[in-house]
């Protein structure tokens, strides 16, 4: 989107789009194909209005735990967490 020249980060992390557009798309049916850099992944999720970033770790930890809310210390650690996992999965991932 930028024209920046993807570098080893953004090519290894895969930001981006690939799917297929459904009906009702200006791109019906068309693949679509969009590699995004950090940059401009971070510059989409944070022009939503509602946003697409998940937090299915944390809705699940309020259920197992039965809290409604963490505190702003405890969601830091689940970040941490979360992508401590991630970045586990991409080592695995790539040497396999």
């Amino acid at each position: 989107m930028c024209g920046k020249e993807m570098d080893d980060f953004d090519i290894q992390h895969g930001f981006g789009y690939h799917d297929r557009a459904s009906y009702g798309s200006e791109f019906d049916c068309q693949s679509i194909d969009l590699d995004l850099c950090s940059d401009c992944m971070d510059a989409i999720i944070k022009s939503c209005k509602i946003s697409p970033v998940g937090d299915e770790y944390q809705d699940v930890l309020k259920i197992t735990q039965g809290r409604e809310n963490f505190s702003e210390e405890e969601l830091n650690q689940i970040k941490d967490q979360v992508w401590s996992q991630y970045i586990n999965e991409q080592i695995i991932s790539s040497e396999c």
